[in-house]
Order: C-alpha cells, then structure tokens, then sequence
C-alpha cells in the first residue's frame, strides 16, 4: 500500500471485515504522547461503492481515542481528503492528564480500534477482550452499546 503522510483534519476510511468501511477524522496529532493522532470514529457505515467523504456529523461520533499512526501512515486506512475539526476539547482523550505531560493516559493500537469497530457494527465478539467491558470503555460517554453486537457469553 502507498504511504501516507496523515495530517489534522484528514478524513479516512477503516475497513470492517465485511468490505464496509467506517469513517474516521483525525482530530489532533499529540506527539508528546508516543506520537500519537487523536482520531474520532463515525457509528456510520459506507459500503465500498459509495465512498464518498464527508466532513463528520458530531452526532455520529463514537469514540475519540490516541492511536497508533501504523494503520495510517501505511494506507490501511485510506485518507480520503479533509475537512474541519468539529469535535469540541472536552470529547478528546484524557485531557485531565494533559498538563501533566499525559502521564496516565492511554494509547489503543489501530488495530483494536479495527476490532473494536467490527464488534460495534456485530462483526466480532463484543465481549473479546480480557475484560469483557473493555469495548464498553471506549465508547463517547452517553453513546449507546448496539442491540446487534455478537457476544460470547449470554
């Protein structure tokens, strides 16, 4: 895949293993914090004829979360263009932990953020991890656990 050179602001697509995508935004690029991007993640589906991007709906958002950039930098998630910011501070990770040089935060893989995603949308076991609420914990706060998510145990 072709690298990418991702920037605040830039919209791109995660891949659900279904061929549908999701959207997500990157929303601040905290180097201090193991160079992480801080990108929040769309509820909305897009099936892979309709790629078309546009800027996210704050009423869709999920999840905003510290990444890892592997996933973005290598074209996993596919930049499709850019748009403003809409997120406000207060929804972004962790910011109590922010003048204390983010000690106590929390980076997430890329690639639980594709699990995690996939489970959302009842693609994966929402109870995977560990601990059975984890994917629980990256949810926005008054953002609802889908009826259709797959569980493991009953």
């Amino acid at each position: 895949m072709k690298r990418q050179k991702p920037e605040v602001g830039d919209l791109f697509t995660v891949p659900l293993p279904d061929g549908t995508f999701v959207m997500g935004q990157i929303v601040a690029r905290e180097t201090p914090m193991l160079n992480s991007w801080t990108c929040a993640f769309s509820r909305v589906r897009i099936p892979k004829e309709k790629i078309s991007i546009e800027a996210l709906r704050l009423k869709d958002v999920i999840s905003v979360q510290f990444v890892t950039g592997d996933l973005l930098k290598n074209g996993v998630w596919k930049i499709h263009g850019r748009a403003a910011v809409i997120i406000p501070r207060d929804a972004f990770p962790f910011e109590e932990f922010r003048e204390q040089k983010w000690i106590g935060a929390t980076m997430r893989g890329s690639g639980i953020m594709n699990t995690f995603l996939a489970a959302f949308h009842g693609l994966e076991f929402w109870d995977e991890m560990k601990d059975p609420d984890y994917y629980q914990t990256l949810l926005l706060p008054g953002v609802r656990v889908p009826d259709e998510i797959k569980r493991k145990t009953a």
